[in-house]
């Protein structure tokens, strides 16, 4: 009987290890099983992911850095904050690799990227319809990069991005020396120089755009503003027009425009107002200008502040987005006259209409140096840096 009870205990000994085993493997192969699953969604993702960027990229020394991106692949991507974006700067005497933190801001503070803006066209500035802050299938994206340390002129350097499911994207960039462009409102041209002054040549307006009071740039495209006919003026990047907007009814002597890349604003020599309109020309808001501040003739913005001139006291009031006065920055005693002002992020330069100059000055409101414009450029009245 013993052995009988023995076998029994045996059996059932090895029914319970079976057992156990057996539900370890099932739970093993369960959990191989999953993990091929997700491995074999993350290698499927892979396979429709495609982000393309421009072969080689020229672009200004500048404080930020654009790049233009393309989705070529059938994933929609988005989780930004989720990218790794990685910049590798030119320096002397070695190269700096700087890894950049997401902004969900633009711009982006120093150390930092961030999405200016997704689009189905970028050159015409043609936004996206679906799916608002999503980079679907066919649109371009501009990336806005701000590494520490800062770019320098006449280099190479490469932006690398990984995207969430690994994806990588390189550009080699070429880092050009700066332009600003100054416009004349009696020949219609606009006039090109390297920031110490070296004139580099010019470029036609359109006929109709023949009182253009202020110029801005970004993306490579260019805005002007129209005394007479109130309208706005897009130019691609050699100058040929692009579109026209109408300006609000009460912006009716304008006298400056400007761009952060996602919005222009437009400022009335009458009407003592800096009118908001989106990258369209569709108006948006306004707000009003400090009470000394009304007789405006040129306005710029970095993203985060906005300059406006007054040619009555040659001052630069300086405000923030919503309209706040912040401060005022008396001009240098030769330039009394204003009549545009531009900024970089980094500077300030102000036209001036009587002596036909341009004045530079840091963004603590210090005055650093002029230059004489040439001959012909005789009736300034607007100003732009090279399109970031």
């Amino acid at each position: 009987m013993h052995v009988v009870i023995t076998f029994m205990i045996s059996v059932a000994i090895m029914a319970a290890v079976v057992l156990t085993v057996g539900d370890s493997l099932i739970e093993t192969f369960g959990d191989v099983t999953t993990g091929w699953v997700d491995q074999q969604g993350r290698i499927e993702e892979q396979a429709d992911t495609r982000v393309t960027s421009p072969f080689g990229l020229e672009v200004t020394a500048s404080s930020t850095v654009q790049v233009t991106l393309t989705n070529d692949g059938s994933e929609s991507l988005g989780m930004f904050d989720d990218w790794d974006l990685i910049f590798e700067v030119q320096e002397s005497p070695g190269i700096d690799v700087v890894y950049l933190t997401y902004s969900s801001t633009t711009p982006p503070a120093a150390g930092a990227w961030a999405v200016q803006g997704i689009y189905l066209n970028v050159a015409s500035s043609t936004a996206e319809i679906v799916e608002p802050g999503v980079f679907n299938p066919g649109e371009e994206m501009v990336i806005v990069a701000n590494p520490s340390p800062s770019v320098v002129t006449n280099t190479y350097d490469r932006v690398t991005l990984v995207t969430p499911s690994g994806i990588v994207t390189k550009v080699i960039v070429r880092i050009l020396p700066p332009i600003l462009y100054v416009i004349d409102a009696t020949d219609g041209l606009v006039y090109r120089y390297e920031m110490d002054g070296t004139f580099l040549g010019a470029e036609s307006l359109d006929a109709a755009n023949a009182n253009a009071m202020g110029i801005t740039a970004s993306s490579s495209l260019f805005w002007t503003a129209d005394l007479i006919d109130d309208q706005t003026y897009k130019y691609t990047s050699d100058f040929s027009l692009s579109a026209t907007a109408t300006l609000d009814a009460f912006n009716s002597d304008t006298s400056g425009i400007t761009t952060d890349g996602t919005s222009i604003r437009v400022v009335d020599a009458s009407d003592p107002k800096a009118f908001k309109y989106d990258m369209d020309g569709v108006y948006l808001s306004k707000f009003s200008l400090a009470a000394q501040n009304k007789d405006a003739v040129g306005v710029a913005t970095d993203g985060t502040y906005i300059w406006v001139a007054d040619a009555s006291d040659a001052l630069l009031y300086k405000y923030d987005l919503t309209g706040t006065s912040i401060s005022e920055l008396s001009l240098t005693a030769a330039n009394t006259d204003p009549t545009g002002v531009t900024t970089d992020g980094r500077n300030i330069w102000v036209v001036d209409v009587v002596d036909a100059a341009v004045y530079k000055y840091d963004m603590d409101r210090a005055y650093v140096n002029s230059f004489s414009l040439t001959a012909a450029n005789a009736d300034p009245q607007g100003i732009a840096n090279t399109p970031q």
